[in-house]
């Protein structure tokens, strides 16, 4: 049985996730006995720690258990409406180690954007990243949950032979681009709660295609505080703008273009606020999409001077481009182009939140 979204079929958002009856048997049980443990504080009491011990080592047994039941079975879990579900509790519950042995093939053997397009498999990814930004997860960045993901990101700048690169691809998918910012923010050390994990956050509209903008529903904003990420992180997240910047023409009008796209855009705007201030991806990112040119590139006179009073958008983009080392004052062609672009429903968005800091 094929789980997708409503309409015609298609194999990039058909879910097809068949598991062998008897797996899906062993992780319904599987769930309900996670589910039923306690959460035990031992305290003072010997009886309470020995509890503590016993459901650590019954959690440890279940989700060993699963980890071994499912070898060979991972894509197919991810991708089934149940086995979702229950494979993101399983590695809630697992330790490094245990997530590494699930989520190792899963992320190395699935082709990158039929995983986070698909509508069960992406909310699986989604789990995965934010478990990656956990510390314990960071501490060896060579080995475990840290590597796979970063090998993953590499996977997703791959440039095909033919057609996009999965990463751009996945930035214009519905379900895909709510991973692909999940992504920027936990390379940049950026905290991120996956969709349904926090029970006061609002429901985002993934079933019509809505995309909701950075905040509340996705994390807290862009002026949380960054932890500290291995360096592989910051590489790969440098190696994710270079994919995109890739995608562009030489004039950037396909960075235009997603910016353009509505669902693309919110990924873009999440990439540029993820990037380090000043870093080359960065400038070229704001460049392409201001149409600003850089520091000894302009061939025009300066425009008018910019005033707050009667272009707060056009100041906003002055302030960014600044910091990402463009010229300044602009040429009119892109004062012009930036207050068009502040009156678009996608490009608004861009320079009033992607641009404020």
């Amino acid at each position: 049985k094929q789980c997708g979204r409503k309409g015609p079929s298609s194999p990039l958002h058909m879910s097809s996730g068949r598991i062998d009856p008897d797996v899906l048997n062993f992780l319904r049980r599987a769930h309900r006995m996670l589910d039923d443990t306690k959460s035990v504080v031992a305290g003072d009491d010997p009886e309470a720690a020995a509890e503590v011990v016993r459901e650590a080592q019954m959690r440890a047994e279940v989700v060993g258990t699963v980890v071994e039941q499912l070898k060979g079975q991972e894509l197919h879990c991810a991708r089934h409406v149940f086995g979702s579900v229950a494979l993101a509790r399983v590695l809630k519950a697992a330790s490094d180690a245990q997530r590494t042995g699930v989520v190792s093939p899963l992320l190395s053997r699935g082709e990158p954007f039929a995983l986070l397009s698909d509508k069960y498999a992406s909310h699986v990814i989604e789990e995965i990243i934010a478990l990656g930004s956990r510390q314990e997860s960071m501490i060896d960045s060579e080995a475990g949950l840290a590597q796979v993901l970063v090998h993953f990101v590499d996977r997703l700048a791959q440039t095909p032979p033919a057609g996009p690169v999965p990463l751009v691809a996945c930035m214009r998918d519905r379900y895909g681009t709510h991973a692909v910012r999940a992504l920027f923010r936990v390379l940049s050390g950026r905290p991120f709660t996956p969709r349904g994990s926090d029970p006061s956050s609002k429901p985002v509209q993934r079933e019509t295609g809505s995309v909701a903008p950075p905040g509340p529903t996705d994390a807290p904003g862009p002026d949380a505080a960054r932890a500290p990420v291995p360096p592989a992180y910051a590489e790969g997240l440098l190696r994710a703008a270079d994919a995109v910047l890739s995608h562009g023409r030489a004039d950037g009008e396909g960075i235009r273009q997603l910016f353009s796209h509505t669902v693309a855009s919110p990924a873009l705007s999440e990439l540029i606020e993820s990037l380090p201030e000043m870093c080359p991806q960065s400038a070229a990112l704001i460049s392409a999409l201001l149409k600003w040119p850089a520091d000894g590139a302009r061939t025009d006179p300066p425009g008018e001077r910019i005033r707050g009073k009667d272009a707060p958008e056009v100041g906003q983009a002055d302030k960014a481009a600044r910091g990402a080392g463009l010229a300044s004052p602009p040429p009119q062609e892109t004062v012009e182009w930036v207050r068009g672009l502040a009156r678009e429903p996608t490009g608004s968005p861009a320079l009033g939140g992607g641009f404020s800091g």
